[in-house]
C-alpha cells in the first residue's frame, strides 16, 4: 500500500492562531471559511487539501485551541453579512471534534451572531451538536459528501469516513427536525464511482431519507493526487486505471487553474445522468445557494504547471 495510507492514528498537536475567518472572493462568491483544525483524519485519496505547506495533513492534526477566543473579534470587525463555510479544507466533525468540541465552540459564537452558515462533512459526528444546528435551522445548511454507497470501495478511497448507511440514519434524523440538508456526490471518481446504478441509488436514497438537493463533481487532478492515485490503483491490483486515467485526463482533459479536469465529454454524460435522476426522484440538482470553488478561491495558491510535471 502506497505510504498516504495508514492505520495509526495521526498526532494531535494544540496551535494558537493569529486568524480563524478567511476570505473567499471566487467566481461570483463573497464570503468566509473557518476550518477548526488543520490536517485531517479520514485520508481520502482524492483529497484536494493535501498541499505542500502542510505535507503531514493526514498524520498530524492541529487543533486551533484559541479559536473560539479570535473568532468572537473578528465576528466583531468583520459582521455577518456573509454566509460562513464550514469546513473548506478540513472535516469539522472528524475524531478529534470529540475531544475538543471546537466546532460546537465556534458554533456557539455564530449562533450568537446570528451568522449564516454551512457545514461540509463527511461523518456522522455532526448529530452530538444538533441541538444547536436545530436552533439554527433557518440560518445553516448541512451538506454530507457521499461519494459511493459500495462500502468495499469506500473503505478503500476514504478509509476513515462514516458508512454511507450511518450518513443516510444521520441525515434522515436532522431532516425529520427541520434542518435542511444535502447530498454532495463528489468527487465522482471514473471507473470506481461511476456505476450509473449506484449514483441513481444515492439520489433516491437521499430523497428518501430528507435530502433538500443533491449536487455533484467529478474528480480533478492534481500532481500530488496523481501520484497517490497511481499509487492507490497499483495497491487495489487495478494498474489499468493509470491508462484509463491517462486517456480521460491528459489526452483528452483539459487544464483548469493548478488541476486538469475530465474529457468534457465524459463529465457532462456523468452529471446529466444525475440531473436526470434528480428530476426522476423530484429533488433539486445543484446547491440552492452560492459556494465558491474551493480551490480557485484566493484561500489557496495554485501553480501552473506542466503536463510533464505529472510524471
Amino acid at each position: 500500500m502506497s505510504k498516504w495510507w495508514k492505520n495509526n492514528f495521526p498526532i494531535i498537536e494544540e496551535k494558537k492562531v493569529k486568524s480563524l475567518l478567511h476570505k473567499f472572493s471566487g467566481e461570483e462568491y463573497k464570503g468566509y471559511a473557518i476550518n477548526p483544525y488543520i490536517g485531517c483524519q479520514h485520508r481520502c485519496v482524492y483529497c484536494y487539501a493535501t498541499y505542500e505547506w502542510f505535507p503531514e495533513f493526514f498524520d498530524k492534526v492541529l487543533v486551533k485551541i484559541n479559536a473560539e477566543e479570535i473568532l468572537k473579534n473578528e465576528i466583531f470587525l468583520y459582521g455577518t453579512d456573509y454566509p460562513i463555510i464550514i469546513a473548506s479544507s478540513t472535516d469539522p466533525y472528524q475524531p478529534v471534534e470529540i475531544m475538543y468540541r471546537n466546532t460546537r465552540k465556534i458554533l456557539s459564537v455564530l449562533e450568537k451572531y446570528k451568522a449564516q452558515y454551512f457545514i461540509f462533512t463527511k461523518s456522522i459526528l455532526i448529530k452530538q451538536d444538533i441541538d444547536i444546528h436545530e436552533r439554527n435551522k433557518e440560518r445553516c445548511w448541512i451538506i454530507w459528501s457521499l461519494t459511493t454507497l459500495n462500502e468495499k470501495i469506500k473503505r478503500k478511497i476514504e478509509p476513515f469516513t462514516a458508512s454511507a448507511n450511518r450518513i443516510l440514519e444521520v441525515l434522515r434524523l436532522f431532516s425529520n427536525r427541520g434542518i435542511r440538508c444535502g447530498i454532495n456526490i463528489d468527487p465522482i471518481m471514473p471507473f470506481l464511482t461511476d456505476n450509473k446504478e449506484d449514483l441513481y441509488q444515492i439520489v433516491k436514497l437521499s430523497k428518501e431519507n430528507g435530502a433538500k438537493f443533491i449536487s455533484a463533481g467529478i474528480l480533478r487532478i492534481r500532481k500530488d493526487i496523481w501520484s497517490r492515485l497511481k499509487d492507490f490503483f497499483v495497491s487495489i491490483n487495478r494498474k489499468d486505471l493509470i491508462k484509463k486515467y491517462y486517456e480521460l485526463y491528459f489526452s483528452k482533459g483539459e487544464k483548469d487553474g493548478g488541476y486538469l479536469i475530465a474529457d468534457k465529454n465524459y463529465s457532462k454524460y456523468i452529471l446529466t445522468l444525475i440531473e436526470r435522476f434528480c428530476k426522476k426522484e423530484n429533488i433539486q440538482f445543484g446547491f440552492p445557494f452560492e459556494v465558491p470553488k474551493l480551490e480557485t478561491s484566493q484561500c489557496y495558491i495554485i501553480n501552473q504547471f506542466k503536463i510533464s510535471d505529472y510524471f
